[in-house]
């Protein structure tokens, strides 16, 4: 079982990730922008994250920075 980090603007993506996620077996959470994305690493470990490139505030590329 993995704890993943599912990040994309659209929730319908979000959601679709989510529920063949939880289905596996994995932790999934969910967030609607990179500012949130970023802050979840800091409270939370995750195996997997799952970024969009283009959304508000933080685009994908500026979080995986951010993060690593």
């Amino acid at each position: 079982m993995y704890n993943i980090l599912m990040c994309d603007d659209e929730e319908g993506i979000r959601n679709l990730v989510y529920k063949y996620a939880k289905y596996e077996g994995h932790n999934v959470t969910l967030v609607d922008n990179g500012v949130a994305a970023v802050e979840e690493c800091r409270n939370s470990r995750f195996d997997i994250v799952i970024l969009d490139i283009m959304m508000p505030k933080m685009n994908g590329f500026e979080v995986a920075r951010e993060i690593r």
